[in-house]
């Protein structure tokens, strides 16, 4: 037995009224949702937002906006274990304002400072083992003029492929002389 369902055709101005009823999902809805999300202190939502108003993606492009949710990630979650569900994004946070540092933000408080921008690279790089700050500190050895030949051959080797996360941790030195293999001449001669 089939059995029809018998269809009502729409009253005029049924459809108007329907979307005014239920409200539609908007660009200044899903901002306003981010933001709640980041101000509650989560690191994706503030990641996102940190991209958006870095690329202008929804928003006015603004690198002291990003800046600044980049610099939450980074500091709130800085300790967070390198297999968290959010340490890609914290990594990549690392590296966003590594690169804010190396470049600065132009009419901001936010200068030029390479030397900061290295130690953004080198936490995400070695903490994380973040391959973007791993081929960006190779770039930043490779540019300056103050490095070392170890430094700058450490760099040529890095660009070429990134060190595994093991290998850039440092080693004890053999001789005993100090802590690190990686600023002991003693070290390189033992081991």
């Amino acid at each position: 037995m089939d059995t029809a369902i018998p269809v009502v055709p729409a009253q005029p101005g049924a459809a108007a009224a329907l979307k005014k009823a239920i409200p539609s999902s908007t660009p200044d809805s899903s901002l306003t949702s981010l933001q709640y999300a980041a101000e509650g202190g989560h690191p994706i939502a503030q990641w996102k937002l940190g991209r958006m108003y870095a690329n202008g993606d929804g928003v006015a492009q603004d690198d002291l906006r990003a800046f600044e949710y980049f610099s939450r990630i980074a500091n709130a979650h800085a300790e967070d274990s390198p297999s968290a569900p959010q340490a890609a994004v914290v990594a990549n946070a690392f590296v966003a304002l590594g690169r804010y540092y190396l470049n600065g933000i132009p009419n901001s408080k936010i200068k030029s400072d390479p030397d900061r921008a290295r130690e953004m690279f080198s936490y995400a790089a070695s903490y994380f083992g973040n391959a973007d700050a791993q081929y960006d500190l190779a770039r930043l050895y490779l540019k300056s003029a103050g490095s070392s030949r170890d430094d700058s051959a450490m760099a040529r080797a890095g660009s070429a492929s990134p060190p595994r996360r093991a290998s850039i941790r440092p080693r004890p030195c053999s001789a005993r002389c100090c802590s690190t293999a990686t600023s002991c001449r003693n070290s390189r001669r033992a081991g």
